[in-house]
């Protein structure tokens, strides 16, 4: 091997180690991006999942959340870019994914809150301020219009808590053509109430103690994580599972009438379209009964859980 291939291989092992320990130093408590999860208000993760998430060994990002976190990651240097240019700011990078970039709360291991802020605003070489890059769909422009999402604001002063800096500047990428500035100053009661969360959070999950599900699909995917195999043990319901599977049985069964009923208006529907392409409605919509080809697909082999009631078995005389 050439000197040039063992430098690029030894800087490769190097980061490989060093993304290796912030994993790690992840789970040792909870990051500004998860306050907003434990306090209820992310849309993409609960007390549930972000309890899951420390409990469990090697679980990583999904698919999907993976790609999102590369583009965002990919963009933040030339959205840095352009806000210095077009605002007239100084900021400072720092590297992402690195065990050195982490920043603990000054209460640490007490308040178990650590955060990395993707960047921070410079004046006369020192540190001012959090610098926070986001990459959202032109869908989300209007949560924008007034200010930084609430979820958002909960990540800033959370990586305000941890630096000890009074303010902030979030940068927003909107449908990918739009950049949104907002500044975010210091609040002490918001830090307040997010160090008392953190503080009750971590008990749970220094007991293990799981946080109590939600009806979501976030905690339906966090609850098929902790429990991915059965153990082929049979337990009494008790009066609470009873409730629920009552609950749920009777839900579906309102869900096949109205699924029934929706057929039906559907072949009326049909019907009176005929061999027409378009119908115009009174309001200025219209109905669309068209050719639509699906290429062929091939479901990969998979293995899951699957919930089912079971009929109860005949006693023997």
């Amino acid at each position: 091997m050439s000197r040039r291939t063992d430098e690029q291989e030894a800087a490769r092992l190097t980061a490989q180690a060093d993304r290796a320990a912030w994993l790690a130093a992840r789970r040792e408590g909870v990051g500004a991006s998860e306050v907003a999860g434990i306090l209820g208000l992310s849309p993409w993760a609960s007390p549930l999942s972000v309890w899951a998430s420390k409990v469990l060994p090697d679980d990583d990002l999904g698919e999907s959340e993976a790609e999102a976190m590369l583009w965002g990651q990919l963009l933040e240097q030339p959205i840095l870019s352009e806000a210095c240019r077009r605002y007239g700011i100084a900021v400072e990078r720092v590297p992402q994914q690195s065990y050195a970039s982490i920043v603990r709360h000054p209460k640490w291991p007490a308040v178990r809150l650590q955060a990395t802020p993707d960047a921070y605003l410079s004046a006369a070489c020192e540190r001012v301020g959090v610098v926070e890059v986001k990459t959202t769909s032109a869908y989300q422009a209007e949560a924008w219009v007034d200010g930084v999402p609430l979820h958002y604001q909960a990540q800033v002063q959370a990586q305000l808590a941890c630096t000890g800096l009074t303010r902030a500047v979030v940068l927003a990428l909107v449908g990918g053509q739009r950049l949104v500035r907002h500044d975010v100053e210091r609040d002490e009661s918001a830090i307040a109430l997010i160090e008392a969360a953190v503080v009750e959070f971590w008990s749970h999950v220094e007991r293990r103690e799981q946080p109590p599900a939600r009806p979501t699909a976030i905690d339906v995917r966090a609850l098929e994580r902790l429990h991915p195999d059965d153990s082929g043990l049979e337990i009494e319901a008790g009066a609470h599972l009873e409730v629920l599977v009552e609950t749920r049985e009777a839900f579906k069964a309102q869900q096949v009438t109205l699924d029934e009923h929706i057929d039906e208006l559907t072949a009326g529907i049909k019907t009176l379209l005929g061999s027409a392409t378009y119908a115009r409605l009174s309001d200025g919509r219209r109905l669309a009964y068209r050719w639509q080809e699906k290429k062929e697909h091939v479901t990969p082999a998979s293995r899951s859980r699957v919930l089912r009631v079971l009929k109860a078995k005949k006693e023997t005389p």
